[in-house]
């Protein structure tokens, strides 16, 4: 199938995978997934405009919630279940300045501002950016473009579970480079569909998130697309909970009904939650899992 030269390696050669619907918010419509032939970049076909990826989004998209200040309990259940996994932020002598890039409602520009750093934000959702800063961030609404920052502005760029939704990648991280410092370095979390849970799950696997995810890496392509725009990898993290096992089951489960992904008894069993984390766990360890953690630096 010939098409649009890959944003990897430039290859116009997809195989069709299948057509697929949104599993988790109610989006209507069916959507073809296609991979690169080449390198395994995974993505829809075609891609959606600009325009048509603002309407996938509601209001109720888990990212626009308000803030919820942690109790000892909440904290508790958090670590229990795995429900928020910390990532691996790179490390830095000092605090300086951040950016949040699809930083939705906040949550971690506050958590980065509490430990010193000078912090910004860019979410595309106007919703989301209004919920961030009636909270008193700094949060520009719109693409990274759109915001106009200055030359090597930040010491430190974070793109956790934004990356695979953005229309265009090659812009965004051209535009990333520019922004930051030259011994900057960039954070990026993505699916990873070099894990188990996408070969076994496929159209029903958790992390795919089509309509919202245009693009989906595996750990052998988004390290290619990083050094093509100047990046050097620091290092790969594999960061996966419970959330893609039960929640691909349960998408396979409800694959003949009208119920949404978090809908059903299995995702919600706190008893397999503490078991599919134990072989998500395993998954990682194997790196196979299904999140990736990259951390990447801009060269002096």
């Amino acid at each position: 199938m010939a098409d649009v030269p890959c944003v990897v390696c430039n290859s116009i050669q997809t195989d069709r995978l299948f057509q697929t619907h949104d599993r988790h918010y109610g989006i209507t419509g069916d959507f073809e997934v296609v991979r690169c032939v080449h390198c395994g970049l995974v993505r829809m076909n075609p891609l959606p405009s600009l325009e048509e990826l603002a309407k996938f989004y509601a209001e109720d998209y888990y990212a626009y919630r308000p803030l919820v200040r942690n109790t000892a309990l909440r904290s508790f259940a958090k670590k229990l279940f795995r429900t928020t996994i910390t990532t691996h932020n790179p490390v830095f002598r000092a605090p300086g300045t951040f950016l949040d890039v699809g930083c939705g409602s906040g949550e971690y520009l506050h958590f980065m501002k509490s430990k010193g750093w000078q912090v910004r934000g860019v979410e595309p959702s106007a919703f989301g950016a209004g919920q961030a800063q009636r909270e008193g961030l700094e949060v520009a609404h719109g693409s990274l473009h759109d915001a106009h920052f200055p030359d090597s502005a930040f010491d430190y760029v974070r793109s956790n579970h934004s990356f695979e939704h953005v229309h265009n990648p090659a812009e965004v991280l051209a535009e990333i480079h520019r922004i930051l410092k030259p011994g900057g370095k960039l954070f990026i979390g993505i699916p990873n569909t070099e894990s188990v849970p996408y070969r076994v799950f496929g159209k029903y696997w958790w992390y795919l998130g089509i309509p919202l995810h245009t693009f989906s890496y595996g750990t052998s392509n988004i390290e290619v697309l990083l050094r093509r725009f100047g990046f050097q990898i620091e290092r790969i993290y594999y960061q996966s909970n419970y959330s893609s096992i039960l929640g691909s089951i349960q998408i396979y489960l409800n694959r003949n009904t009208t119920r949404r992904s978090t809908e059903g008894w299995v995702i919600r069993n706190p008893i397999l939650k503490m078991l599919a984390n134990l072989l998500a766990r395993f998954f990682d360890l194997a790196r196979r899992g299904d999140a990736i953690e990259v951390i990447a630096l801009k060269p002096r």
